[in-house]
């Protein structure tokens, strides 16, 4: 990568072997990685947001100031946008008032069955886990549960859907 902008090879063919240099050297890469993510409307970006994923510690200290930007990308057009945010969140703890936002926009994705099962499952596991915190929404995510939203679910997604079931109805 010397020559070419981390912006360019994110837009480029994704290679392992760029990911295993930058997984070497993560620092190095991160702050830029990180613009290249929250900026958006790049072709690189969800790719950003991989790369991102891959090297954050919980609540890292870098990325909390930024939690309202990530939690505001779950409206973007981009699925692979959305299902990377997803994963980034799930490495950090919430303000009431941000949980009540992630807690909508989960709900929106899970009931668009246009989005792909895996953002799809992954906008559940965190209604699952905020109707953990907050026992008195678990019938709310229950009532999202109706087989038309999980009957286009892959098999091993639906698997998933039903442990997640067993969970909030224990």
């Amino acid at each position: 990568m010397k020559s070419q902008s981390l912006r360019k090879v994110l837009e480029g063919t994704y290679r392992s072997s760029i990911f295993n240099e930058i997984k070497k050297q993560p620092e190095q890469y991160f702050e830029e990685t990180l613009v290249i993510y929250l900026e958006g409307g790049s072709k690189g970006e969800w790719r950003a947001g991989n790369i991102l994923c891959q090297f954050l510690k919980k609540n890292d200290n870098r990325v909390s100031p930024h939690l309202d930007l990530l939690i505001e990308k779950l409206q973007s057009n981009d699925k692979s946008v959305i299902r990377e945010t997803l994963r980034i969140l799930f490495k950090f703890s919430f303000t009431d008032e941000q949980e009540g936002r992630l807690f909508n926009y989960c709900t929106n994705i899970w009931l668009n069955i246009d989005i792909p099962p895996g953002a799809r499952f992954y906008a559940l596991k965190h209604l699952s886990l905020i109707a953990k915190k907050y026992p008195e929404l678990k019938n709310e995510v229950l009532l999202l549960l109706d087989e038309n939203y999980i009957e286009p679910l892959s098999p091993g997604v639906k698997q998933s859907v039903k442990k997640i079931i067993r969970e909030l109805r224990a």
